[in-house]
């Protein structure tokens, strides 16, 4: 057993933790991460809409439940959720979604570090794009979707 770590020691394992390479996840695993997100999705959005309108009816306002039954309205609202469960979740917990925890996946940038607040914004802003989450189908030896490419970020097995 050495007594202690000497320098050149020190910067051998820096060097050894920073060529860390990390695997693609699987079209398997990035089908997987879609469904539980967007599960988890629906269910935020139904416990928001919810408690909104019960918030109104307590309120007084009943006119103001009225207001989202306009389809325009609600589909506003869904896309919110869409993007502020991706921000918030690959940006505050470290590059996961409830799907990403489940498969043992997270986001990452092309480097391999963690992806900035910026890259982040884009990668959620690009989600709602209509049908983007089968532009995965048009690169499939890269694994990529539109929201991994115009971001330059990757899904990695952890």
């Amino acid at each position: 057993m050495r007594p202690h770590l000497g320098i050149l020691d020190a910067e051998l394992l820096l060097a050894k933790r920073k060529k860390r390479t990390y695997q693609k996840a699987s079209l398997l695993k990035r089908f997987l991460n879609l469904v539980i997100d967007y599960m988890a999705i629906l269910h935020c959005s139904i416990f928001v809409g919810v408690l909104m309108g019960a918030i109104f009816v307590l309120i007084g306002k009943n006119e103001w439940v009225a207001i989202f039954k306009n389809g325009y309205v609600s589909f506003t609202i869904g896309w919110t959720m869409i993007f502020l469960y991706y921000f918030i979740g690959e940006n505050f917990l470290k590059g996961k979604t409830l799907g990403k925890f489940a498969t043992k996946t997270s986001v990452r940038n092309i480097s391999g570090g963690k992806p900035t607040a910026k890259k982040i914004l884009i990668r959620s802003l690009t989600r709602l794009i209509p049908l983007e989450f089968i532009t995965i189908f048009f690169e499939l030896k890269k694994k990529e979707s539109w929201h991994d490419s115009f971001s330059d970020t990757i899904v990695v097995e952890d």
